[in-house]
């Protein structure tokens, strides 16, 4: 008989579907269904466990009880990750270790290192078992069940080697899991699996060649004679770029290596990122080996002046703006340097007006009159009825805009949101009303532009944002998004006020779409439609087929169609109103035909044709060509002397494909071309002309138009154009068909004179334009002053009004000043304030208007009292209060305030003045000098401390971001104590700890804690604590930032130095090689002076030393000299905070264990007492009942075999038996019960301390000890049998009956406990010389009714002891239970 191995090897052999896939099973090492018992609720993901991983090689194959192999390690790399930097570090070991000679081995480059991608079987059994989509289905089948691989086949690396001295490329197959042979540098993980010379060839260049081919040139003689004779002296301006010689003649063949620079010139050798691109030298033929570095030719052929510098040749930093930096008049939108305003019509739905762009000196330079999609049509394909006559024109025939949705009911939105109403009639006259029907957002769009000088490594680079205005709409089964995408052109604001301009309120970000966008980034504007919904479908017969379209269901059949949309562009570029100087040029690339101007037959080029009229401008797209056309300005040239435009690019398109003579295209004959041109005509509208629907007439629409043959030469002109996409079904497409994108741009070509895109900044800020709201009172003031002045009753009063608001004025002109004045403002009560003045200011012209009118029904109906005039000088007496206030809050060191707090109650705040010493304190954060922001930090906290309302003021009115950012002051520690604290204080309820983290905050408390002395540190871990304890997203952005490392370093500092040999020998294999690996990192970082940072908040431990910093040297022996106090309570934060992280979190649990955090936990309860004894304990309970449900976890962490889990047991059972204090018996007894899947049946050493404490006079701890005893006697545990036999031995029967006595939650649990030992162990005289049958019987009725699942538990358990406690099987007298 065949055993299993060879019966899973033969079923693997045998042909079939899945043959592919058993080959690649040869590979992988498998394992029986694990047998360990999970409950039933679990996911399927759970059914399949990775098998338990073995200490280090050899790599010898171990064998199951069943004879099944199983590999020793499990990998954590999912076969498509890219290799890792210590896997890229063993291959090039391994190949460097494989040459023959010394001299080999150092002539090696290795050009290339990348992963061999395994085949798509192994691809696809890693994702059934190992990783996510965690689909078992993909498993291959066994008579004994799925075939479960414990192992992923190795991974591999493939590297492509040049060798320098010879001249050679080579090939390299290197298997990076296997135990290889010493080398000089010790031994490696890696095994060479093939190697080859590939010969007849050159692998691509590497950085080091450029620099020193650069070098090279720049020393060769000749080549310092040519730069002198084009006047350049200093040859550090001097750019060498190398290029590959490609391959032109035999003298290029790559029996050489070579290389033909390019030359370029810079103009400030002081000035590493200028775009030295800009200045060509032209006239010079290099000519470079690059295997011997040396020049081998060289010619002067031609002498060509450098170009003049060119003042736009750099990529200089705009003005840095940030958060929602689009403003809104009405309808009116301006954004960036771009402006339009948005309609609706119930036809065309969205409506783009008015695109322009703010061009510096030369102002408003229009781009388009009108955007908007104006038909569309959707073609079906199936000549059966009633599909033929589905051909919708769902703009003219049913309106795009009145079947939009209101977008209160989902948006795809994203970013910083406005929203805007729709209205129009109904058909019964009635107005109906869309409520945020568009939607206006901006968001970040990803990379803008970067480049690095491979010379110096800098680098630049900007993100891009856009704004995108779009709507979604339902026609019948579809819906249909319009998009209008508005990309940046710039990052400055155009400098102009708007007198009603208001700012987007960052709280409405509901997320609705209509799915049109327009997008302007590098100063182009795209249209996009997305198209989702559902099939319009048929029905079919049995066994019936259509070759129509697709059988998406049984019985269901869509047919094929396609669908048009008309986007009609009414352009007007550069061209001011009444202006008609477009016309239109069609681009088509040609390729030279061979002769004496193409000798290389490489030339092409673009030629343009002039659309002169409307018949010739009837176009088609042609992607051989890569047609496209372009709206130029005859009168308008750029700095080249070049027309300028916009360019209309095509996306993927098509014709309809029904016949010439079919019916639908009767009405619809603009389908028939991709672009139509014509000179704009008001009345002509609509492609399908005015009243497409059930129309007959032929001659109607754009068509006919066209006819005319309207001159285009210098015109003003509207673009018609025509995309589509066919749509041939999918059984992916039902029941809802996922979104499909269409759509085109218009990108500016020659309407500027440079990138627009080169002033965008690096980065952004959070701050608003606050002198734009400043400008709106200050403008009615002017309007209150002037109206006061020509008052005609009243005069004395309005004398007053005006003196009143002249002094509010100037001190809003002097506000103005300072706010431009001031890099870091805090806007909060200077927005509340300028509301209130506002308002005032409002009442005032009102009042004063009523002045200005003298008729006699005027003054009938406007009555105006001496009162209402004392009513408005009290408001401006209380706004010129406020703002005297406010000058003083923002100015408190220049108007007497010697604390730097300006603690004083303005008017505004007379009914609620706790907000008022909010605002001051929160200023002086965020604007004061060191010494007031660490006060007023200190006063935030006392003033919110044990008060929520005070608290919940505080972070509404902006106070976190400037404690973060006293936080990162690390010149300061007591700025840093003070803004932990304070946030601390604030970090008490769910709400606020989000806000923190909505602020960024988690990162910058990350790094403070690796940066800051112990004293910092303090505060910081607790504030961790706290985070992490009332906000789960906290929790993952914690881990995300990979704050359990020195949080564990941190707490193992000095905790192993008193007996660190021991402890070597008591460590896991895997716990050592950790240690050993932060020692390599810190002797690295210890010898070199410098230390590199690759962002604000980099995840990196390259530089982390042993206690938490990355710093060392003298700061080390600081933190050694420190008070031991301070070392105990950092402790203690420390330990609190990883057992905040832990609650609850699996993911977190594991990343504690694969530290050294549990030997450091164990150590800690051993040694340590009180408060930090307490959350080390309290961290270890999270652990082990994260362990309890994740089985991996568990056999990772708690293996027998490993010394950190049996220092943590031994000292949860040292605390069980030894210390006489329930806070902590509790958690450690906790922890047993969570590990009880993990103790075989030997190990009864945990068993008798658990029985033992169930006579503990404290009943709370007596019943964790039940319910820890009942998961080790439960029957989802393998050794349930065992671990009761060994229960009722210890003598545990009689203290279960004791408890029976006590409360009803005790009760409930003794009796659980009684029914499992009654179940497995039925038949022990201990229970029957117990009466456990009497007292189970006689168990309080009242815990079924809220445990159901106890009176099943009860009936099993009664009916076993009935079995063994009698010579008849049934005890006499008493009701026999059946289970």
């Amino acid at each position: 008989m065949a055993s299993t191995q060879e019966k899973a090897t033969h079923k693997n052999n045998t042909p079939s579907s899945s043959s592919s896939s058993a080959q690649v099973l040869q590979n992988w090492s498998l394992a029986a269904p694990s047998e360990d018992p999970i409950p039933k609720a679990a996911s399927m993901a759970a059914l399949i466990r990775p098998a338990e991983t073995i200490a280090d090689p050899p790599a010898t194959k171990t064998t199951t009880s069943k004879g099944i192999s199983i590999m020793p390690r499990a990998q954590t790399s999912h076969p498509l990750d890219p290799l890792s930097a210590a896997e890229i570090s063993v291959a090039v070991a391994t190949v460097r270790a494989a040459g023959a000679t010394p001299e080999v081995r150092d002539s090696m480059r290795f050009i290339e290192v990348v992963l061999v991608e395994p085949d798509k079987h192994v691809v696809a059994l890693a994702d059934a078992y190992f990783f996510p989509p965690f689909q078992p289905s993909l498993l291959p089948r066994t008579k004994g069940g799925p075939v479960i691989p414990s192992k992923l086949p190795p991974r591999k690396a493939r590297l492509v080697v040049y060798n320098k001295r010879s001249n050679e490329t080579s090939i390299w197959i290197v298997e990076l899991s296997e135990v290889h042979a010493a080398t000089r540098g010790g031994h490696h993980r890696g095994k060479v699996i093939s190697s080859k010379v590939v010969s007849n060839v050159q692998p691509p260049m590497d950085a080091m060649e450029y620099a020193e081919c650069e070098a090279v040139v720049k020393d060769f003689p000749p080549f310092r004679e040519a730069m002198k004779k084009r006047g350049i002296e200093d040859l550090d301006l001097v750019m060498v770029d190398p290029w590959c010689a490609g391959y032109h003649t035999n003298a290029d063949a790559p029996s050489r290596r070579l290389a033909k620079p390019l030359i370029f010139c810079r103009t400030e050798s002081d000035c590493p990122m200028e775009n030295g691109y800009a200045r060509p030298v032209e006239g010079i033929h290099v000519l470079v080996d690059m295997q011997n570095m040396v020049v081998i030719e060289f010619e002067d052929r031609k002498l060509v002046p450098l170009p003049p510098a060119d003042p736009l040749r750099n990529y200089t930093a705009g003005e840095t703006r940030g958060g929602p930096s689009f403003r809104i008049n009405g309808n009116f939108i301006a954004w960036q340097k771009w402006n339009f305003r948005i309609g609706f019509t119930p036809r065309e739905g969205l409506v783009i007006y008015s695109v322009a762009y703010i061009d510096g000196s030369r102002g408003r330079r229009p781009v388009a009159h009108r955007l908007s999609f104006v038909e569309m049509v959707v073609p079906y394909g199936d000549p059966n009825d009633p599909h033929y006559r589905k051909n919708t024109f769902d703009a003219g025939e049913d309106g795009l805009g009145k079947n939009a949705h209101s977008l209160k009911k989902g948006c795809d939105c994203l970013g910083y949101i406005k929203y805007f109403d729709a209205h129009f009639t109904n058909f019964t006259g009635g107005v109906e009303t869309i409520e945020n029907c568009v939607c206006l957002h901006e968001e970040d769009h990803g990379i803008l532009w970067k480049h690095q000088d491979w010379r110096t490594g800098l680098a630049e680079v900007r993100r891009s944002r856009r704004l995108t205005v779009s709507f979604i709409c339902t026609v019948a089964n579809y819906e249909y998004g319009f998009f209008w995408h508005f990309y940046q052109a710039s990052w400055c604001l155009p400098r102009f006020y708007l007198p009603l301009a208001c700012f987007v309120d960052g709280k409405s970000r509901n997320i609705k779409s209509f799915l049109f966008k327009f997008q302007l980034q590098d100063g182009k504007i795209e249209a996009e439609v997305k198209l989702t919904g559902i099939l319009s479908l048929g029905a079919l017969q049995p066994g019936e087929t259509r070759k129509y379209g697709t059988t998406i269901a049984p019985g269901l059949y869509a047919p094929v169609h396609q669908h048009f949309f008309v986007a009609r562009m009414d352009m007007a570029v550069d061209c001011k109103p009444g202006e008609a100087f477009n016309q239109v040029v069609e681009v088509n690339l040609k390729v030279e035909e061979p002769g004496k101007n193409n000798v290389h037959n490489n030339a092409f080029y673009a030629e343009e044709q002039l659309l002169r009229s409307e018949l010739q401008a009837m176009r088609d797209c042609n992607p051989l060509t890569a047609r496209h056309w372009i709206v130029r300005n005859t009168r308008n040239v750029n700095r080249t002397g070049q027309l300028t435009g916009f360019k209309l690019v095509p996306g993927s398109n098509c014709l309809p494909l029904a016949g010439s003579e079919a019916k639908f295209l009767r009405r619809a004959a603009f389908l028939k071309h991709n672009l139509w041109v014509t000179p704009y005509a008001h009345d002509e509208m609509y492609p399908g002309g005015e009243f497409p629907n059930q129309n007959p007439r032929v001659g109607e629409g754009l068509a006919t138009w066209v006819k005319q043959n309207r001159s285009l030469e210098e015109a003003d002109v509207v673009l018609w154009y025509v995309f589509g996409v066919i749509h041939i079904p999918r059984l992916e497409d039902w029941p809802v068909m996922p979104v499909d994108r269409i759509g085109f741009m218009l990108m500016p070509h020659g309407f500027f004179n440079c990138s627009p895109a080169v002033d965008v900044p690096p980065s952004t800020t959070d701050l608003e334009r606050i002198e734009d709201d400043l400008s709106y009172p200050i403008l009615l003031a002017e309007r209150v002053r002037s109206a006061a002045d020509e008052a005609e009753s009243f005069k004395a009063d309005c004398w007053e009004v005006g003196k009143q608001v002249d002094r509010l004025s100037q001190i809003l002109r002097t506000l103005v000043r300072f706010t431009t004045s001031v890099q870091s403002l805090y806007e909060r009560p200077i927005r509340r304030v300028i509301a209130e003045v506002s308002k005032n200011l409002e009442r005032a012209l009102t009042l004063v208007q009523k002045c200005k009118r003298h008729s006699i029904l005027s003054l009938v109906v406007r009555i105006t009292s001496a009162a209402d005039f004392r009513k408005v000088l009290n408001l401006l007496d209380a706004s010129v209060g406020d703002m005297k206030w406010l000058m003083g809050v923002l100015d408190a060191e220049n108007n007497g305030s010697a604390s730097g707090t300006f603690l004083s109650l303005p008017p505004i705040a007379s009914n609620d003045p706790i907000i008022s010493w909010v605002w001051s304190c929160i200023a002086t954060v965020q604007m004061g000098q060191l010494t007031d922001r660490i006060e007023a930090a200190n006063n935030l906290a006392s003033l919110a401390q044990d008060n929520d309302r005070n608290k919940k003021i505080a972070v509404e009115e902006g106070g976190v971001p400037p404690l973060l950012k006293l936080l990162k002051e690390s010149s300061s520690m007591e700025a840093q104590i003070a803004a932990a604290n304070a946030l601390l204080v604030l970090a008490n309820e769910p709400e606020r700890v989000r806000s923190i983290v909505e602020e960024m905050g988690v990162p910058i408390v990350v790094q403070v804690l690796r940066d800051s002395p112990m004293k910092v540190q303090i505060p910081v871990a607790k504030l961790i604590a706290r985070m992490a304890e009332y906000d789960p997203v906290a929790q993952e952005d914690f881990a995300r930032e990979n704050v359990i490392r020195p949080l564990v370093t941190l707490l193992s500092f000095e905790t192993f130095v008193d007996d660190s040999g021991t402890l070597l020998g008591k460590q896991s294999i895997h716990s050592i090689v950790q240690i050993n690996k932060e020692m390599e990192k810190n002797s690295w970082t210890s010898s070199n002076s410098r230390n590199y940072s690759y962002g604000p908040y980099a995840n990196s431990y390259s530089n982390l030393h042993v206690d938490g910093s990355t710093r060392g040297g003298n700061y080390r022996k600081e933190r050694e000299n420190e008070n031991p106090e301070v070392k105990i309570q950092l402790k203690i934060n420390c330990a609190e905070a990883l057992w905040m992280l832990a609650k609850g979190s699996a993911s977190n649990s594991r990343r504690i264990t694969e530290t050294k955090g549990l030997l450091c936990l164990a150590k800690l309860v051993e040694k340590e007492q009180g408060e930090l004894q307490y959350n080390s304990l309290m961290t270890i309970m999270e652990i082990t009942a994260a362990a309890e449900w994740h089985s991996d976890l568990r056999r990772a962490a708690f293996k027998m075999n490993s010394s950190a889990a049996k220092a943590v047991i031994d000292q949860l059972l040292r605390v069980i038996k030894e210390l006489d204090s329930p806070t902590l018996q509790i958690p450690a007894i906790r922890s047993i019960g969570s590990l009880a899947r993990t103790f075989p049946a030997r190990e009864t050493r945990v068993i008798c301390p658990l029985v033992t404490q169930l006579g503990n006079n404290n009943q709370e701890v007596a019943m964790e000890a039940a319910i820890a005893l009942g998961k080790f006697a439960s029957p989802d545990n393998f050794l349930s049998m065992d671990h009761c036999k060994s229960i009722i031995e210890f003598n545990g029967v009689p203290p279960l009956m004791r408890l029976l006595t006590c409360g009803e939650k005790t009760q409930l649990h003794a009796v659980v406990l009684l029914c499992y030992l009654a179940i497995h162990a039925g038949d022990h005289k201990a229970l029957e010389q117990a009466r456990v049958l009497t007292a189970i019987e006689g168990a309080d009725r009242t815990m079924f009714a809220q445990h159901p699942d106890l009176k099943d538990l009860v009936s099993r358990a009664i009916y076993q002891l009935n079995l063994y406690h009698t010579h008849t099987g049934v005890h006499p007298q008493r009701q026999l239970y059946a289970p």
